[in-house]
């Protein structure tokens, strides 16, 4: 799958400590998994990007993806139960 590829290479690129482009990735995989509906993707990229953010100290847009992450997670597990 394509949002996986793109996760892949942003999380390369963040362990190259490319923080700004890392997330240009995580966000374009982000935007496909949102599109083909892809939770377990969207809620991944979710997790990279809060970390990528709080690397940059940009602790709001970190929140931001936490409250995402956390509002998937729980959309997910309601579907399992």
């Amino acid at each position: 799958m394509l949002a996986n590829v793109y996760l892949g290479i942003g999380i390369n690129l963040m362990d190259q400590g490319l923080l700004k482009e890392a997330i240009d990735y995580f966000k374009q995989s982000k935007r496909i998994a949102r599109e083909i509906g892809a939770k377990k993707e969207l809620r991944n990229n979710y997790e990279q990007l809060i970390q990528a953010y709080a690397y940059l100290k940009d602790f709001e847009k970190s929140k931001a993806y936490i409250d995402a992450y956390e509002a998937i997670d729980n959309s997910m597990q309601l579907t399992i139960n």
